[in-house]
């Protein structure tokens, strides 16, 4: 009945990225699916300004530097290699801070997370007067990258500056509870995520998120609530299930877990969610 037996959990606060790009590893230890999130908006008003400057006003212009930064980004889910030598090419001719962002995003997916990190950071430093809360998402998407090149520490610095510059956004606080747990700080990510439950009370997600923390940190009872406060939110969703399940089972209720397992199987048959909860029933005592 040990957590050993549990083979989901929530080391994930995914991102949910555009299609065709990697996702981010889950925020807790071990595989179950969890809720999803975006990166942060790419507020091209804001990227813009650097590339255009009084040119932004014009409606031409503005339009075509926001049609080659999108095709840049869809380049780089595709071929991460080729968007980076074509934001650079349209760095050297003027492209700015659309295309240094162009860069970030294919560094990223081509697997080098620092150099794109140091990229974001960068442009949120010169951007934080201009535009905060945009300054804000470039913070939150370079903790995110550092996390993926193992800077904990300095992860947690973006984050916090992310935070104090957009402080009622939720997502740059879920950012910063993944932080914690990165750092082994799980009490505080359960804080953390309370700061962003305050900030959006009714977002299923981060209930989940907390539920899934406290069951990690072996408290149940709250675990409990949060998950049954998720479900009140979005019942139909197997992934709350599953982590239900989760908690039932090492709350020693293997007869109601089963219940939620094979509930996510028949809502969910084919995705990580009902491909997890068949593991987990297969693994109840008498299924061996």
């Amino acid at each position: 009945m040990g957590a050993t037996r549990i083979v989901g959990g929530t080391r994930r606060l995914l991102n949910r990225r555009p299609r065709g790009a990697t996702v981010r590893p889950d925020m807790t230890a071990d595989k179950n699916p969890t809720p999803r999130r975006r990166r942060p908006t790419v507020l091209l008003t804001g990227l813009l300004a650097g590339v255009l400057g009084a040119a932004l006003f014009a409606p031409a212009a503005a339009q075509d530097a926001v049609a080659r930064h999108d095709a840049c980004l869809e380049r780089a889910r595709s071929d991460p290699q080729q968007a980076l030598e074509d934001a650079r090419a349209w760095e050297v001719e003027g492209g700015g801070n659309a295309a240094r962002h162009c860069a970030a995003v294919a560094l990223e997916a081509a697997g080098d997370p620092g150099a794109a990190a140091d990229i974001y950071s960068d442009l949120g430093r010169e951007l934080a007067e201009i535009d905060p809360p945009f300054a804000a998402g470039l913070y939150d998407a370079s903790a995110l990258a550092l996390l993926d090149a193992g800077r904990p520490q300095e992860a947690g610095a973006m984050a916090d500056r992310a935070v104090a510059l957009a402080p009622d956004v939720p997502d740059h606080r879920i950012t910063r509870a993944r932080v914690a747990v990165a750092q082994g700080d799980e009490w505080g990510a359960a804080d953390r995520l309370g700061s962003a439950i305050g900030k959006a009370p009714d977002r299923a997600d981060l209930y989940h998120l907390r539920a899934a923390v406290y069951r990690r940190l072996g408290v149940l009872a709250l675990a409990r609530d949060d998950i049954d406060r998720a479900l009140e939110l979005t019942p139909n969703d197997p992934a709350l299930y599953l982590e239900r399940g989760n908690i039932r089972r090492l709350a020693g209720d293997d007869e109601a877990a089963a219940e939620d397992w094979r509930r996510v199987t028949r809502m969910a048959p084919g995705t990580p969610e009902g491909e997890a909860a068949g593991v987990h029933l297969q693994r109840l005592p008498g299924n061996d």
